[in-house]
């Protein structure tokens, strides 16, 4: 982690990536903490091909490279989240299969309260 001063969000991403450019491979910086609506900003580097085509089919729905960009990033998020609750639900059909719903929530509500070292991260 890393701070840096700027006048805005953005100029501070754009001199952090100045700044250490040269000393590692940095393909994504992001913000730390969420703007007042709950996002934060990311300052990507992408191959000058892929960056191309973002200008392009911006260019082609009358938009900004940066517009485009963001929802295209907000859909892969969504697609995301929706993929992993079918296979949350998939999942959960076939452990009812040979099990009653009051033997599985005391499974997970024993899982839940154990320490782990795996899969993914706690509520």
């Amino acid at each position: 982690m890393t701070v840096a001063w700027g006048k805005t969000a953005r100029k501070a991403l754009q001199r952090t990536r100045a700044r250490l450019q040269h000393l590692l491979p940095i393909d994504i910086l992001t913000t730390h903490y969420p703007d007042s609506t709950g996002g934060v900003l990311l300052n990507v580097t992408l191959p000058q091909s892929a960056h191309a085509h973002l200008e392009d089919t911006a260019r082609r729905e009358g938009r900004s490279t940066e517009a485009h960009l963001t929802d295209a990033v907000h859909r892969a998020l969504t697609r995301a989240e929706q993929d992993k609750a079918r296979r949350l639900a998939a999942a959960l059909d076939e452990l009812l299969t040979w099990s009653t719903p009051h033997q599985l929530l005391a499974a997970a509500a024993r899982t839940i309260n154990q320490p782990t070292t795996h899969g993914a991260a706690g509520c």
